[in-house]
């Protein structure tokens, strides 16, 4: 762009070799931009529940200060819906976290349990469609999880022959 030509004023200067590309793209019905390289995955664990849909009340099951806090926000972070309001529980002298839930959510029970590695998974009939997360003094890490849906949300790539004009 802005290649002056004497007597005409700013020109675009045409490049044969990239122009040779863009048409034989163009004849073999190839896309005319590169793709960008995808980002480095995480070490995300695949679920078969989003953590988004998923709705979480945590709770300290030790004595120790703070520690539903911290776990309530790191699912937060990961993107779990919890309820903000981090509790202690009745039982402070609990070893291993327990992931308490209703046998209908079971689904979005082993979700949250992969996000919480070490934990116990505890049915209880009624509960409700929030888990319930009591934080034990063995393993406070959160993982971070993904469901394998691919994004309808985005544009794809499609062929002139794929698309009709209205």
């Amino acid at each position: 762009m802005g290649y002056a030509v004497k007597g005409i004023g700013s020109t675009v200067k045409w490049d044969p070799v990239r122009a040779e590309r863009l048409f034989r793209a163009l004849r073999d019905d190839r896309p005319l931009a590169t793709t960008p390289r995808p980002r480095a995955r995480t070490r995300a664990v695949p679920v078969e529940v989003a953590p988004q849909q998923i709705r979480v009340r945590v709770e300290n099951g030790t004595r120790t200060p703070g520690l539903a806090k911290r776990v309530d926000a790191a699912l937060r972070v990961t993107g779990f819906r919890t309820t903000g309001r981090p509790a202690t529980a009745r039982d402070t002298s609990v070893r291993r976290t327990v992931i308490s839930y209703d046998p209908r959510w079971d689904r979005s029970a082993k979700s949250l349990a992969a996000a919480l590695p070490g934990s116990v998974l505890r049915p209880v009939p009624g509960l409700g469609p929030t888990l319930k997360v009591t934080a034990g003094t063995e393993a406070h890490s959160v993982r971070e999880v993904r469901t394998d849906v691919p994004d309808r949300t985005g544009s794809a790539v499609v062929r002139g022959d794929e698309v009709g004009c209205a």
